[in-house]
């Protein structure tokens, strides 16, 4: 990802998180009329040049995972896939976000290997470390973080999301800045690692019509080539987290709702471990975008 450069305000300074609006420049993009499944192809033997074996890729249900696992499965490089159980209390907290991946990995005989992770007990104890170390006030990201250091010998890598990359942000860049500071061996974001395998999966998502984003991204997909299976609904796997958080109303004190009332979730969870990070992680959250070149058309591509 070194063709990103990011930082506060035009200058792209180091500091200024509260003061100046996060500057991302995508300009060092290169659109081409490739296919992604070639393009991945050379990406993926690349990093098994410059990263050391063995792969692990991190895999929810999602087409985002389940993408990235079949273009490692295209490139003859060795990998394996991680997918991570949140249990607590012997209670399954995202077999729904999960089975997906199951579906998909039966139909094209890829064996998965299920790790196990406490996500109760990680928000509870360990989120408020992570989100200061790494500045993350996504208690979301800091899990990945977290249940990442199962595996620490080889390389792990994220997906990251295909399509668009305005979706990107300085909280969802925490993942990159765990792997600036850890030094670990781990890549953030698959569809973003490359210049110009972002610029040829950004060109598909332009040239698919749709209104609604899951939609439009689950046909640029199938449009590149890559067979996924889409969920009924696109899920984070925090939703049964939620709710069992819901069930703690009483953790919630009334000056932390009307502090928050003005947020977008009234939900206990988000009170508790996303808004009262907020309170002392703080920066500014404006995005400004820098992307010079055009787009690749269809009528441009082979």
């Amino acid at each position: 990802m070194k063709w990103i450069k990011t930082g506060w305000g035009k200058n792209f300074a180091s500091e200024g998180a509260e003061t100046s609006s996060f500057h991302m420049d995508l300009s060092g993009i290169k659109y081409s009329n490739k296919s992604i499944v070639d393009t991945a192809i050379s990406v993926i033997q690349n990093i098994s040049q410059e990263y050391p074996a063995p792969y692990y890729l991190m895999a929810s249900g999602g087409v985002d995972s389940q993408s990235m696992i079949w273009l490692w499965e295209q490139s003859g490089v060795p990998y394996e896939v991680i997918s991570v159980k949140y249990v607590h209390d012997d209670v399954d907290y995202n077999s729904h976000d999960l089975e997906n991946l199951d579906t998909f990995s039966k139909k094209y005989n890829i064996p998965i290997t299920y790790k196990y992770f406490d996500p109760i007990n990680f928000v509870e104890n360990e989120l408020p470390i992570y989100a200061t170390k790494f500045h993350c006030t996504s208690p979301q990201i800091c899990t990945h973080m977290k249940m990442s250091e199962q595996l620490l010998d080889g390389t792990v890598v994220f997906s990251g999301e295909f399509g668009p990359h305005n979706i990107y942000n300085y909280t969802i860049f925490g993942l990159k800045r765990y792997v600036d500071i850890t030094k670990r061996s781990l890549i953030p974001f698959f569809f973003l690692h490359d210049a110009e395998l972002a610029g040829v999966v950004k060109s598909y998502y332009h040239n698919t019509k749709g209104s609604y984003f899951y939609n439009r991204k689950v046909a640029s997909i199938h449009d590149s080539g890559i067979p996924v299976i889409p969920q009924l609904e696109k899920y984070t796997g925090f939703e049964k987290i939620k709710d069992y958080y819901d069930e703690q109303a009483h953790r919630v004190l009334l000056k932390d709702r009307l502090q928050h009332s003005t947020m977008p979730s009234k939900r206990v969870f988000d009170i508790l471990f996303r808004y009262n990070l907020k309170k002392t992680i703080k920066y500014k959250d404006n995005i400004v975008y820098i992307i010079k070149q055009p787009i690749v058309t269809l009528n441009d591509r082979d």
